[in-house]
């Protein structure tokens, strides 16, 4: 932000705060509808008028000749997540880019997070002494409803306008949240050397276009096995999981 602007976003402070000027707000929506703020400052006056007056617009074609337009920013705001299982992005958010999920071989003890990795670029060449990725697939049985077997990880990496969380234990929205997809928790086999990490894999819109015969990377689903006398959990059932965006 350089000088002059920050002495006029000085000047709207003042204008909130101390109410020393008039600031006239026409018909519209403000701030616009990608977050940017127009306002008409007088940079020179004529004769009844003081300069350094300043009209905050909605529409950026208003400012009078004797005034300079300004604008600027409420910033960029919402969240990105990773749906697991689709490679596309849920209605009302946006692709950032899609690819498939990778991590370490089963047998292995390298990194145990879960990569979406894209594959419109080819990387360095690099030699095999170190952190080894192998492509996900989904187990040949012990599969959630609605995820098929032996078949390829897809992913995308979505951009959505409002916070969102990653809700575990149930697949229903509270209130003032949206589903943007839900599915159930998958993992590595518990008898696997690599600990990998859990995640929410899409079973309403599962894609299982791709299949697999390898045994690299494979996720199991995710069985509540003990609960220690919590009523409130069942053992033995598969874990419900979803991506949730503020309404």
């Amino acid at each position: 932000m350089n000088r002059y602007r920050l002495v006029v976003l000085l000047y709207i402070v003042g204008i909130l705060v101390l109410g020393g000027f008039e600031v006239a707000l026409a018909q519209g929506v403000i701030p616009a509808s990608a977050g940017t703020i127009y306002a008409c400052y007088v940079d020179h006056h004529n004769a009844g008028e003081t300069s350094g007056q300043l009209r905050v617009v909605s529409d950026p074609t208003k400012c009078r000749a004797n005034e300079r337009l300004l604008n600027w920013s409420q910033g960029p705001s919402g969240s990105v997540f990773v749906r697991w299982g689709n490679e596309t992005a849920p209605p009302g958010t946006s692709l950032v880019y899609n690819g498939f999920a990778f991590n370490s071989h089963h047998t292995h003890h390298g990194g145990s997070t879960t990569l979406c990795l894209a594959s419109a670029e080819s990387g360095d060449p690099l030699g095999h002494n170190g952190d080894l990725l192998y492509s996900a697939q989904t187990a040949s049985s012990n599969l959630p409803p609605g995820i098929l077997s032996s078949k390829k990880l897809k992913c995308a990496v979505v951009f959505a306008g409002g916070p969102t969380v990653l809700m575990w234990g149930s697949s229903r929205a509270p209130e003032g949240w949206d589903v943007a997809y839900a599915g159930y928790a998958m993992s590595g086999h518990f008898t696997f050397s690599n600990p990998a990490e859990r995640i929410c894999v899409d079973s309403a819109d599962f894609d299982g276009s791709v299949s697999s015969s390898s045994s690299e990377s494979i996720y199991f689903g995710t069985r509540l096995h003990s609960t220690s006398g919590l009523d409130a959990y069942q053992p033995g059932t598969a874990v419900p999981c979803a991506v949730l965006v503020k309404q």
